[in-house]
């Protein structure tokens, strides 16, 4: 999803919390579906992630992208401090659209944050 869209959807949304993601290997310890999803989608088993890193053309944060696009329960919204989607959603706080329980403005410069909500 793109923070533009979520400008003008964000109240058909709810139950927003905020994912900390400090780095690849948290991501796959986040949730046991992400590595099912990782398997299924890339074929290479998650113990092998490293050892093959280079046959995966997509960097971590499409990586991530990539996965959390193929989990239909929920939504999300990926951003690293300083991108589109980040700047977007500091707009949104400082706009008081919405609230996200930290100041989005203050992240750690080498995480990944996701947004994950569910649709009303």
């Amino acid at each position: 999803m793109l923070t533009q869209d979520f400008r003008t959807t964000a109240n058909q949304f709810q139950n927003f919390e905020i994912w900390d993601i400090e780095n690849i290997d948290a991501f796959f310890k986040g949730n046991g579906v992400i590595k099912e999803v990782f398997e299924k989608e890339f074929k290479i088993p998650l113990n092998d992630l490293h050892r093959r890193r280079s046959e995966i053309k997509e960097n971590n944060l499409e990586l991530i992208n990539t996965i959390l696009d193929h989990i239909d329960d929920k939504h999300f919204l990926v951003f690293t401090k300083g991108d589109p989607n980040h700047n977007d959603l500091i707009y949104m706080q400082e706009a008081k659209i919405m609230t996200f329980g930290i100041n989005i403005a203050n992240i750690d410069l080498s995480h990944v944050y996701v947004v994950i909500m569910d649709k009303k």
